[in-house]
């Protein structure tokens, strides 16, 4: 009887040795592709928030500034580390009946404003035709209010103290305004200030401060690069305000800019 003999064969080592350089080989290839697609994912998501969070802080700004008080912007900075922008947010504008100019007076006779509510902290401007005369409170441009009430067409707008103001509306126009407003560039990050004490000279910044975006590489001690540009308005245009932002990512790579110009008004 014939017995059949079955034989056995594995792996030798060199052929193990081969298949585990042939493995590793492969095992460096993907894992070099995955990381490069997660570097990839990470610098698109990186820059998709910075993205977002620009151009909120930039509409949010531009809508702002549109609101503002005619002649009541206002730029400064310390030339190295900071620069604001401030303004009074326009709350009513109207026109008046009656203003006292000669003798002093504790109310004005107003068109009924529908739509304004008296809020504390409220201010009137009559013919304020500069920051120094919406600022100053002897300038004779500015008075605070107590109230507001109307019947009927006409209004009447109550004040704290009995005033006299220096000078006119052409249009018999006055603007009320609410505690200003700033936004702050400093220390690469944009801040937003508000309901602050009003003071004749421009705090840079004021207590407070609420984060509006992060990766500023504006630099603060060049003229060419400053965030706010105020321009004046002439005989043939409005104020502008112009504002620069260059944001960059944490890598340096492809920095996000932008150039905005709002027009502000200039009727007194």
């Amino acid at each position: 009887m014939r017995q059949s003999v079955i034989v056995r064969r594995g792996f030798t080592l060199v052929e193990m040795v081969v298949a585990m350089l042939v493995l590793a080989a492969l095992g460096i290839g993907v894992a070099s592709w995955v990381q490069f697609g997660a570097r990839i994912y990470s610098d698109s998501s990186e820059r998709s928030a910075l993205l977002d969070a620009s151009r909120f802080a930039v509409e949010r700004l531009s809508r702002e500034l549109r609101g503002a008080i005619p002649a009541s912007i206002r730029v400064a900075g310390d030339g190295s580390s900071r620069q604001c922008i401030e303004w009074l947010p326009q709350q009513a504008a109207g026109s008046y009946l009656s203003l006292p100019l000669t003798s002093p007076a504790a109310s004005l006779e107003v068109v009924a404003m529908p739509g304004y509510g008296f809020a504390s902290g409220d201010l009137l401007l009559v013919a304020a035709l500069s920051p120094t005369q919406v600022y100053s409170a002897l300038g004779g441009r500015r008075a605070a209010l107590t109230g507001y009430s109307s019947s009927g067409q006409r209004g009447t707008l109550n004040l704290v103290a009995a005033t006299t103001f220096a000078a006119a509306s052409p249009a018999s126009r006055f603007y009320i305004g609410s505690r200003p407003v700033s936004y702050c560039v400093s220390g690469g990050a944009l801040y937003r200030y508000s309901g602050y004490a009003l003071a004749s000279t421009q705090p840079l910044p004021p207590a407070g401060g609420v984060l509006m975006a992060e990766q500023l590489v504006n630099r603060l001690n060049d003229s060419s690069d400053l965030p706010f540009v105020q321009q004046p308005a002439t005989l043939q245009r409005e104020a502008l305000v112009q504002f620069r932002l260059r944001f960059s990512a944490a890598d340096g790579i492809e920095p996000l800019e932008y150039f905005h110009v709002v027009q502000t008004p200039n009727v007194p």
